[in-house]
């Protein structure tokens, strides 16, 4: 079962403010603190407008994981100005995540289209642990072309390969982080998807060290020294440096994509590989390229 929490700001309970509000049985003592440790409060919202919203995805201690979605309502009571962040978190566990093929993004949209997860409204008194039907292909094709009107293959590549390196990321792009994030999580094999976790629409905090948040085009951030900075920055609107994209799995996908081969590239990932990781995909990519990419070279 699915379990859920709801972490906002309320008061005339046992205390006034950000807080978990309410969350099913199965949450442990230890979960419920961690999510009030990431749970973002007032003003966390890259854009702090009235239905402004964020998807986000961490792992917890307790070896499960967290898939949240961040909305921003009406003012708070408190009269501080700005608007009240209610957060739905559901708890799932790397078998939940494997049936939408860890893919975060179609899990919590299967949870919304069936209710689970309904428009932010009075805080209820309770909540019940529930269970998802259906699942999801290794790779969203349809999605991946859409991405690909918006940016190129190369820029791609770039991000993937740094968000395989160890430095979390902060994006600046003009595609929606939603779907370029989307997009990333389906150019990697099935079993690494949980190895990345990200924030479609929440500013950085150390509270919240997501491997991959995204910026503003004006971010003041990006006005700083980047060596003061906690993550590296990437902007996908500027030049390539010369060469491929740098990681290898990296370049393997600049040239499935580079050429057409989409469909090649999705059967190769339907496969099982329990035991891989980050770690193995210089050798995956050595490996299926003679198959999925019968006529091609690496990048250049």
């Amino acid at each position: 079962m699915i379990d859920q929490a709801i972490f906002t700001s309320v008061r005339g309970r046992e205390m006034d403010g950000y807080q978990v509000a309410v969350a099913s049985s199965g949450v442990s003592a230890e979960e419920a603190k961690e999510l009030a440790m990431w749970g973002p409060a007032h003003d966390s919202l890259l854009h702090p407008r009235p239905g402004a919203r964020s998807i986000n995805f961490h792992p917890l201690e307790s070896g499960r994981f967290c898939i949240s979605l961040t909305t921003a309502l009406g003012a708070e009571y408190s009269g501080r100005g700005g608007c009240q962040v209610y957060t739905h978190s559901l708890l799932v566990d790397s078998q939940q995540l494997r049936q939408f093929a860890c893919d975060p993004f179609r899990l919590i949209d299967a949870a919304m289209a069936g209710g689970r997860v309904p428009a932010p409204a009075e805080v209820p008194k309770s909540l019940a642990p529930f269970s998802l039907i259906g699942g999801a292909a290794a790779v969203n094709a349809t999605l991946l072309t859409r991405l690909l009107r918006q940016v190129e293959p190369l820029a791609l590549g770039r991000l993937l390969s740094a968000t395989l390196g160890e430095q979390p990321m902060a994006v600046v792009s003009r595609t929606p982080s939603r779907l370029l994030f989307a997009g990333l999580l389906n150019l990697l094999p099935v079993e690494c998807r949980s190895e990345v976790s990200f924030t479609t629409g929440l500013r950085h905090s150390p509270r919240r060290p997501y491997q991959l948040v995204s910026l503003p085009e004006d971010a003041s951030e990006l006005r700083r020294a980047p060596q003061s900075l906690p993550f590296a920055v990437i902007d996908l609107a500027s030049e390539p440096a010369p060469g491929g994209a740098g990681h290898p799995w990296a370049d393997y996908v600049v040239s499935v994509l580079k050429q057409n081969h989409l469909p090649e590239f999705a059967a190769a990932l339907r496969l099982r590989r329990p035991e891989l990781t980050f770690e193995g995909l210089d050798d995956l990519a050595d490996s299926l390229a003679p198959a999925t990419l019968p006529a091609t070279s690496r990048v250049d």
